[in-house]
């Protein structure tokens, strides 16, 4: 299978030893997939849209003990020609964060590359029109809401 589509797509995951809430619901995710090499755990992804999400986390405050004993890090490496953002948000809540609501009303980035061993991600361009994000800080005064100054690190073509 190169392509994928799927509308209306709703994950709910609930952890009760940590307290970890996930809530997911897209409107519209699409994909195009070049090639997967399982053996050298690379993928090659033309193009990939994600199109009226909103992703909700709440971490717990509570640890689970880690009983899974790991051989080899994460090797995996996905190089991404455009990715394409259409009206997303997203809402979590940690210890630290009492409430963070971000989001991009549209967007692109070409040329991505993410390395899960190194935990890198590296884009060619990154574009986006109508963007917020609203943070509070556990045991802080609420700020002002402003528009989003995006924590930016160089970038060949940055467009906003």
């Amino acid at each position: 299978m190169d392509e994928l589509l799927v509308e209306q797509v709703k994950f709910a995951l609930h952890n009760d030893s940590t307290g970890l809430d996930l809530k997911v619901d897209m409107g519209q995710v699409a994909l195009a997939v070049r090639q997967v090499d399982l053996k050298t755990k690379q993928v090659d992804v033309e193009f990939i849209r994600l199109a009226g999400g909103d992703v909700s986390l709440k971490t717990g405050n509570r640890q689970e003990e880690d009983t899974v004993t790991v051989r080899k890090k994460r090797e995996w490496v996905f190089a991404v020609d455009r990715i394409e953002m259409d009206s997303l948000a997203y809402r979590m809540i940690t210890g630290t964060i009492a409430s963070l609501y971000a989001g991009v009303t549209d967007g692109y980035l070409t040329m991505g590359n993410v390395g899960l061993g190194t935990q890198s991600v590296n884009v060619d361009s990154l574009y986006i029109s109508g963007a917020w994000c609203n943070m509070v800080m556990a045991g802080r005064p609420t700020p002002r809401k402003r528009k989003l100054l995006l924590w930016i690190r160089p970038y060949p073509r940055l467009g906003l």
